[in-house]
């Protein structure tokens, strides 16, 4: 009887999961805007960028 290998494939699930964590949160953190410090650090970017 043959038997499959799918240890590969269990690896692609976790790695498309993660994936998919990943952009979860970054919707959640789109949709709940820009915290302060993040906009006092573009604000500091910007600012070098101009100098």
């Amino acid at each position: 009887m043959a038997k499959l290998d799918t240890r590969a494939l269990k690896i692609q699930e976790k790695q498309a999961e993660a994936r998919l964590d990943a952009e979860k949160q970054s919707v959640r953190e789109q949709q709940s805007g820009a915290r302060p410090e993040e906009i006092v650090q573009a604000k500091a970017q910007l600012a070098s960028a101009q100098a």
